[in-house]
């Protein structure tokens, strides 16, 4: 039998870094994308954001591409958030794009507490100052954000 832990930390951000992840109903939002983790054999550990993104912290399974989950998780959850106007009035879809970053089982619990403090620590710093953070750390190219129709 095999056994695969893979942990990533992904990020995924509103159609034009938009403010429109409406606050009083992003839990059922996390929730409804849980769920869709689950129905891909992936195990969410944690998911919080602000208006304009989200973090995930989840174990891969083995036979999930990380790809095909990040496609699924947009796809679903706009489809959803857009059939329920009334709780996310502003919502228009997500970015192109996200960012997916391995994550140690070390480290696990220093990225859970990062994302549990996602509200204070964006009193601090701006997403696409985080995001860049993130990138280079990784040592990884970092590419401005391009706000185009393209997105």
């Amino acid at each position: 039998m095999s056994t695969v832990l893979a942990y990533y930390h992904a990020v995924i951000s509103t159609r034009y870094r938009q403010i429109t992840i409406d606050e009083r109903n992003k839990q059922e939002l996390f929730a409804y994308i849980a769920g869709i983790m689950k129905k891909m054999s992936c195990q969410p550990i944690i998911i919080n954001g602000i208006g304009n993104h989200i973090h995930l912290l989840f174990n891969l399974h083995q036979s999930t591409r990380l790809s095909d989950l990040m496609k699924e998780i947009k796809r679903s959850s706009s489809l959803w958030m857009k059939s329920v106007p009334e709780k996310f009035p502003r919502f228009q879809g997500w970015g192109k794009e996200y960012a997916a970053f391995a994550v140690s089982f070390s480290r696990k619990q220093q990225v859970i507490a990062y994302i549990k403090d996602q509200e204070a620590h964006h009193h601090r710093e701006t997403f696409d100052q985080e995001l860049q953070r993130f990138v280079l750390a990784h040592e990884m190219p970092f590419r401005p954000y391009q706000t185009t129709d393209d997105d």
